[in-house]
Protein backbone atom coordinates (compact mmCIF):
# COMPACT_ATOMS: atom_id res chain seq x y z
CA UNK A 1 0.00 0.00 0.00
CA UNK A 2 2.86 2.40 0.80
CA UNK A 3 4.47 2.10 -2.63
CA UNK A 4 1.12 2.73 -4.32
CA UNK A 5 0.52 5.78 -2.12
CA UNK A 6 4.02 7.07 -2.95
CA UNK A 7 3.38 6.77 -6.71
CA UNK A 8 -0.01 8.43 -6.29
CA UNK A 9 1.47 11.42 -4.44
CA UNK A 10 4.40 11.72 -6.88
CA UNK A 11 2.08 11.81 -9.90
CA UNK A 12 -0.18 14.28 -8.13
CA UNK A 13 2.76 16.56 -7.27
CA UNK A 14 3.91 16.47 -10.91
CA UNK A 15 0.43 17.53 -11.99
CA UNK A 16 0.41 20.48 -9.58
CA UNK A 17 3.83 21.74 -10.70
CA UNK A 18 3.74 21.14 -14.44
CA UNK A 19 0.21 20.38 -15.65
CA UNK A 20 -2.04 22.65 -13.61
CA UNK A 21 -0.49 25.91 -14.93
CA UNK A 22 -1.66 24.93 -18.43
CA UNK A 23 -5.25 23.76 -17.83
CA UNK A 24 -8.60 25.31 -16.92
CA UNK A 25 -9.56 26.08 -13.34
CA UNK A 26 -12.59 23.78 -13.65
CA UNK A 27 -10.32 20.79 -14.31
CA UNK A 28 -8.11 21.73 -11.37
CA UNK A 29 -11.10 21.90 -9.00
CA UNK A 30 -12.40 18.57 -10.33
CA UNK A 31 -8.99 16.96 -9.80
CA UNK A 32 -8.73 18.25 -6.22
CA UNK A 33 -12.27 17.05 -5.40
CA UNK A 34 -11.73 13.55 -6.82
CA UNK A 35 -8.38 13.27 -5.07
CA UNK A 36 -9.94 14.10 -1.70
CA UNK A 37 -12.78 11.62 -2.32
CA UNK A 38 -10.36 8.88 -3.41
CA UNK A 39 -8.12 9.29 -0.36
CA UNK A 40 -11.15 9.35 1.95
CA UNK A 41 -12.58 6.11 0.52
CA UNK A 42 -9.12 4.51 0.60
CA UNK A 43 -8.65 5.44 4.27
CA UNK A 44 -12.08 4.15 5.30
CA UNK A 45 -11.69 0.90 3.32
CA UNK A 46 -8.27 0.32 4.87
CA UNK A 47 -9.25 1.05 8.47
CA UNK A 48 -12.79 -0.37 8.54
CA UNK A 49 -13.47 -3.85 9.90
CA UNK A 50 -14.32 -5.93 6.79
CA UNK A 51 -16.68 -8.16 8.77
CA UNK A 52 -14.55 -10.37 10.99
CA UNK A 53 -16.49 -13.21 12.61
CA UNK A 54 -15.93 -13.31 16.36
CA UNK A 55 -16.35 -16.47 18.40
CA UNK A 56 -18.86 -16.23 21.25
CA UNK A 57 -19.51 -19.96 21.70
CA UNK A 58 -17.19 -22.51 23.27
CA UNK A 59 -15.50 -24.48 20.49
CA UNK A 60 -16.03 -27.83 22.21
CA UNK A 61 -19.74 -27.05 22.37
CA UNK A 62 -19.70 -26.35 18.63
CA UNK A 63 -17.99 -29.69 17.98
CA UNK A 64 -20.73 -31.47 19.92
CA UNK A 65 -23.46 -30.10 17.65
CA UNK A 66 -21.86 -29.59 14.23
CA UNK A 67 -19.68 -31.47 11.80
CA UNK A 68 -16.02 -30.43 11.81
CA UNK A 69 -16.28 -29.31 8.17
CA UNK A 70 -18.75 -26.62 9.24
CA UNK A 71 -16.25 -25.07 11.65
CA UNK A 72 -13.09 -23.01 11.27
CA UNK A 73 -10.45 -24.61 13.53
CA UNK A 74 -8.20 -21.54 13.51
CA UNK A 75 -10.88 -18.98 14.40
CA UNK A 76 -12.96 -21.57 16.30
CA UNK A 77 -16.15 -20.25 14.73
CA UNK A 78 -19.12 -21.64 12.84
CA UNK A 79 -18.75 -21.11 9.11
CA UNK A 80 -21.53 -19.32 7.26
CA UNK A 81 -22.29 -19.85 3.58
CA UNK A 82 -20.66 -16.61 2.45
CA UNK A 83 -17.76 -16.46 4.90
CA UNK A 84 -14.20 -17.57 4.28
CA UNK A 85 -10.97 -17.70 6.25
CA UNK A 86 -8.39 -15.20 4.95
CA UNK A 87 -4.89 -16.66 4.91
CA UNK A 88 -3.34 -13.18 5.05
CA UNK A 89 -5.35 -11.70 7.93
CA UNK A 90 -5.83 -15.11 9.59
CA UNK A 91 -9.46 -14.25 10.34
CA UNK A 92 -12.82 -15.43 9.03
CA UNK A 93 -14.58 -12.68 7.08
CA UNK A 94 -18.32 -12.54 6.40
CA UNK A 95 -19.22 -12.26 2.69
CA UNK A 96 -15.53 -12.49 1.85
CA UNK A 97 -14.68 -11.01 -1.56
CA UNK A 98 -10.87 -11.02 -1.61
CA UNK A 99 -7.83 -9.72 0.24
CA UNK A 100 -6.74 -6.55 -1.55
CA UNK A 101 -3.04 -5.59 -1.31
CA UNK A 102 -3.88 -2.08 -2.55
CA UNK A 103 -5.82 -1.30 0.63
CA UNK A 104 -3.90 -3.77 2.81
CA UNK A 105 -7.17 -5.21 4.08
CA UNK A 106 -9.83 -7.77 3.27
CA UNK A 107 -12.93 -6.76 1.33
CA UNK A 108 -15.97 -8.04 3.18
CA UNK A 109 -19.53 -7.22 4.10
CA UNK A 110 -18.68 -4.09 6.12
CA UNK A 111 -16.32 -2.34 3.66
CA UNK A 112 -17.40 -3.74 0.28
CA UNK A 113 -19.48 -0.66 -0.56
CA UNK A 114 -16.61 1.62 0.44
CA UNK A 115 -14.24 -0.42 -1.72
CA UNK A 116 -16.53 0.01 -4.73
CA UNK A 117 -16.74 3.75 -3.99
CA UNK A 118 -12.93 3.88 -3.85
CA UNK A 119 -12.63 2.11 -7.21
CA UNK A 120 -15.20 4.45 -8.75
CA UNK A 121 -13.47 7.62 -7.54
CA UNK A 122 -10.05 6.25 -8.49
CA UNK A 123 -11.33 5.34 -11.95
CA UNK A 124 -12.77 8.83 -12.44
CA UNK A 125 -9.56 10.45 -11.16
CA UNK A 126 -7.52 8.40 -13.61
CA UNK A 127 -9.74 9.60 -16.45
CA UNK A 128 -9.46 13.23 -15.35
CA UNK A 129 -5.66 12.90 -15.07
CA UNK A 130 -5.45 11.65 -18.66
CA UNK A 131 -7.76 14.49 -19.74
CA UNK A 132 -5.53 17.03 -17.96
CA UNK A 133 -2.50 15.79 -19.88
CA UNK A 134 -4.31 15.96 -23.22
CA UNK A 135 -5.66 19.45 -22.54
CA UNK A 136 -2.24 20.69 -21.43
CA UNK A 137 -0.71 19.74 -24.80
CA UNK A 138 -3.16 21.92 -26.74
CA UNK A 139 -3.41 24.76 -24.23
CA UNK A 140 -1.07 27.11 -26.12
CA UNK A 141 2.07 28.82 -24.86
CA UNK A 142 3.57 27.92 -21.53
CA UNK A 143 3.17 30.28 -18.63
CA UNK A 144 6.73 31.56 -18.89
CA UNK A 145 8.65 31.74 -15.69
CA UNK A 146 6.02 29.91 -13.61
CA UNK A 147 8.17 26.84 -12.93
CA UNK A 148 11.38 28.85 -12.64
CA UNK A 149 9.76 31.02 -9.98
CA UNK A 150 8.54 27.94 -8.08
CA UNK A 151 11.98 26.33 -7.99
CA UNK A 152 13.84 29.67 -7.77
CA UNK A 153 16.88 28.12 -9.44
CA UNK A 154 17.66 30.99 -11.81
CA UNK A 155 17.69 28.82 -14.92
CA UNK A 156 16.46 30.19 -18.26
CA UNK A 157 12.73 30.05 -18.69
CA UNK A 158 13.00 27.88 -21.79
CA UNK A 159 13.82 24.91 -19.53
CA UNK A 160 10.18 24.97 -18.46
CA UNK A 161 9.37 23.13 -21.68
CA UNK A 162 11.77 20.31 -20.75
CA UNK A 163 10.35 20.04 -17.23
CA UNK A 164 6.85 19.80 -18.64
CA UNK A 165 7.61 16.94 -21.04
CA UNK A 166 9.44 14.97 -18.35
CA UNK A 167 6.45 15.32 -16.03
CA UNK A 168 4.05 14.53 -18.86
CA UNK A 169 5.95 11.34 -19.72
CA UNK A 170 5.97 10.17 -16.09
CA UNK A 171 2.25 10.85 -15.62
CA UNK A 172 1.36 9.16 -18.93
CA UNK A 173 3.47 6.11 -18.04
CA UNK A 174 1.92 5.52 -14.62
CA UNK A 175 -1.59 6.28 -15.91
CA UNK A 176 -1.19 3.65 -18.62
CA UNK A 177 0.37 1.24 -16.11
CA UNK A 178 -2.67 1.37 -13.81
CA UNK A 179 -5.31 1.77 -16.52
CA UNK A 180 -5.58 -1.91 -17.54
CA UNK A 181 -5.70 -3.48 -14.04
CA UNK A 182 -8.06 -0.73 -12.86
CA UNK A 183 -10.44 -1.45 -15.75
CA UNK A 184 -10.33 -5.17 -15.06
CA UNK A 185 -10.90 -4.82 -11.31
CA UNK A 186 -13.69 -2.29 -11.75
CA UNK A 187 -15.44 -4.47 -14.35
CA UNK A 188 -15.25 -7.51 -12.05
CA UNK A 189 -16.70 -5.62 -9.07
CA UNK A 190 -19.55 -4.09 -11.07
CA UNK A 191 -20.38 -7.54 -12.46
CA UNK A 192 -20.29 -8.95 -8.92
CA UNK A 193 -22.89 -6.46 -7.75
CA UNK A 194 -25.12 -7.15 -10.77
CA UNK A 195 -24.92 -10.89 -10.09
CA UNK A 196 -25.28 -10.49 -6.32
CA UNK A 197 -22.08 -12.47 -5.74
CA UNK A 198 -18.52 -11.92 -4.55
CA UNK A 199 -15.24 -12.53 -6.35
CA UNK A 200 -14.62 -15.55 -4.14
CA UNK A 201 -18.04 -16.99 -4.95
CA UNK A 202 -17.59 -16.49 -8.69
CA UNK A 203 -13.99 -17.58 -9.16
CA UNK A 204 -12.96 -19.37 -5.95
CA UNK A 205 -13.29 -23.01 -5.03
CA UNK A 206 -16.88 -24.21 -5.12
CA UNK A 207 -17.95 -21.41 -7.47
CA UNK A 208 -20.27 -23.67 -9.48
CA UNK A 209 -21.96 -24.93 -6.33
CA UNK A 210 -22.55 -21.43 -5.09
CA UNK A 211 -23.89 -20.29 -8.46
CA UNK A 212 -26.66 -22.89 -8.18
CA UNK A 213 -27.66 -21.45 -4.80
CA UNK A 214 -27.41 -17.74 -5.62
CA UNK A 215 -28.93 -17.58 -9.10
CA UNK A 216 -31.31 -15.03 -10.51
CA UNK A 217 -34.29 -17.35 -10.05
CA UNK A 218 -33.83 -17.20 -6.28
CA UNK A 219 -33.63 -13.42 -6.01
CA UNK A 220 -37.24 -12.91 -7.11
CA UNK A 221 -38.52 -15.17 -4.35
CA UNK A 222 -36.17 -13.51 -1.86
CA UNK A 223 -37.90 -10.17 -2.41
CA UNK A 224 -41.34 -11.76 -2.09
CA UNK A 225 -40.41 -13.41 1.21
CA UNK A 226 -38.39 -10.51 2.64
CA UNK A 227 -41.14 -9.64 5.10
CA UNK A 228 -41.74 -13.22 6.24
CA UNK A 229 -40.88 -13.94 9.88
CA UNK A 230 -38.57 -16.85 10.60
CA UNK A 231 -38.14 -16.35 14.33
CA UNK A 232 -34.50 -15.48 13.75
CA UNK A 233 -33.70 -11.86 14.57
CA UNK A 234 -31.61 -9.64 12.31
CA UNK A 235 -29.00 -7.17 13.46
CA UNK A 236 -29.64 -5.03 10.39
CA UNK A 237 -33.34 -4.54 11.08
CA UNK A 238 -36.35 -6.53 9.91
CA UNK A 239 -36.73 -10.27 9.65
CA UNK A 240 -34.43 -12.43 7.53
CA UNK A 241 -35.90 -14.06 4.46
CA UNK A 242 -36.18 -17.66 3.37
CA UNK A 243 -34.38 -18.27 0.13
CA UNK A 244 -35.72 -21.46 -1.44
CA UNK A 245 -34.07 -22.95 -4.46
CA UNK A 246 -36.67 -23.24 -7.15
CA UNK A 247 -36.85 -26.16 -9.59
CA UNK A 248 -37.11 -24.03 -12.74
CA UNK A 249 -34.33 -24.78 -15.24
CA UNK A 250 -33.38 -23.88 -18.79
CA UNK A 251 -34.62 -27.27 -19.99
CA UNK A 252 -38.05 -26.57 -18.53
CA UNK A 253 -38.15 -23.21 -20.30
CA UNK A 254 -37.16 -24.94 -23.54
CA UNK A 255 -40.01 -27.43 -23.16
CA UNK A 256 -42.45 -24.56 -22.63
CA UNK A 257 -41.15 -22.81 -25.73
CA UNK A 258 -41.48 -25.97 -27.83
CA UNK A 259 -45.01 -26.47 -26.57
CA UNK A 260 -45.85 -22.89 -27.57
CA UNK A 261 -44.43 -23.53 -31.02
CA UNK A 262 -46.73 -26.50 -31.42
CA UNK A 263 -49.76 -24.50 -30.36
CA UNK A 264 -49.01 -21.42 -32.49
CA UNK A 265 -46.96 -22.47 -35.53
CA UNK A 266 -47.84 -19.34 -37.49
CA UNK A 267 -46.80 -16.80 -34.82
CA UNK A 268 -43.27 -17.99 -34.13
CA UNK A 269 -41.56 -14.62 -34.63
CA UNK A 270 -44.10 -12.74 -32.54
CA UNK A 271 -43.92 -15.32 -29.77
CA UNK A 272 -40.11 -15.28 -29.71
CA UNK A 273 -40.05 -11.49 -29.53
CA UNK A 274 -42.41 -11.54 -26.55
CA UNK A 275 -40.33 -14.16 -24.79
CA UNK A 276 -37.14 -12.22 -25.42
CA UNK A 277 -38.63 -8.95 -24.22
CA UNK A 278 -39.98 -10.60 -21.06
CA UNK A 279 -36.63 -12.27 -20.38
CA UNK A 280 -34.77 -8.96 -20.71
CA UNK A 281 -37.18 -7.24 -18.32
CA UNK A 282 -36.80 -10.11 -15.86
CA UNK A 283 -32.99 -9.90 -16.05
CA UNK A 284 -33.07 -6.13 -15.45
CA UNK A 285 -35.23 -6.64 -12.36
CA UNK A 286 -32.86 -9.30 -11.07
CA UNK A 287 -29.83 -7.03 -11.54
CA UNK A 288 -31.50 -4.22 -9.61
CA UNK A 289 -32.46 -6.66 -6.86
CA UNK A 290 -28.93 -8.07 -6.68
CA UNK A 291 -27.37 -4.60 -6.39
CA UNK A 292 -29.87 -3.69 -3.69
CA UNK A 293 -29.02 -6.79 -1.67
CA UNK A 294 -25.27 -6.25 -2.03
CA UNK A 295 -25.52 -2.60 -0.96
CA UNK A 296 -28.00 -3.02 1.88
CA UNK A 297 -26.96 -6.38 3.35
CA UNK A 298 -24.24 -5.13 5.66
CA UNK A 299 -24.63 -7.12 8.86
CA UNK A 300 -22.76 -10.00 10.49
CA UNK A 301 -24.70 -12.66 12.35
CA UNK A 302 -23.83 -13.11 15.99
CA UNK A 303 -22.34 -16.57 16.54
CA UNK A 304 -24.37 -17.15 19.70
CA UNK A 305 -27.55 -16.22 17.84
CA UNK A 306 -26.72 -18.64 15.01
CA UNK A 307 -25.89 -21.43 17.45
CA UNK A 308 -29.10 -20.94 19.43
CA UNK A 309 -31.23 -20.92 16.30
CA UNK A 310 -29.67 -23.98 14.66
CA UNK A 311 -29.66 -26.10 17.81
CA UNK A 312 -33.22 -25.42 18.95
CA UNK A 313 -35.68 -28.34 18.58
CA UNK A 314 -37.42 -28.58 15.24
CA UNK A 315 -34.81 -26.71 13.21
CA UNK A 316 -34.12 -28.44 9.90
CA UNK A 317 -30.63 -29.86 9.51
CA UNK A 318 -30.58 -28.42 5.99
CA UNK A 319 -30.76 -24.82 7.21
CA UNK A 320 -27.59 -22.88 6.53
CA UNK A 321 -27.10 -19.34 7.74
CA UNK A 322 -26.05 -16.61 5.37
CA UNK A 323 -25.21 -12.97 6.10
CA UNK A 324 -28.79 -11.63 6.16
CA UNK A 325 -30.70 -14.61 4.86
CA UNK A 326 -31.50 -18.11 6.09
CA UNK A 327 -31.53 -20.67 3.30
CA UNK A 328 -33.62 -23.83 3.19
CA UNK A 329 -31.64 -26.20 0.99
CA UNK A 330 -33.53 -29.09 -0.59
Amino acid sequence: MLWMLFIFLAVYAAQILFIFPRILDELIITTFSLTFLTLLCLLVTNCKDPGYITNRVDFMELLDHFDATQLCPECQTLRTVRSRHCNVCHRCVERFDHHCPWINNCVGVYNHNWFLAYLTSQYMLLGVTIANCVVSIFSGDLVLGKIAQIFDIGQPWQHEELYYWIAFGAIAFFSALFFIPMNLLYFVQITNYLKGMTTNERFGRGANRHDSEYNEENIEQLHKLKTASTGFGSQTGGDPALLVRRPTTKSKKLQTALHSLEQKPFNVNEMMKKMQSKEFRHMDQMRVGNCSLMCCSTGVRDQREIFTYLTKPGTSQFVRVVNDETQMID
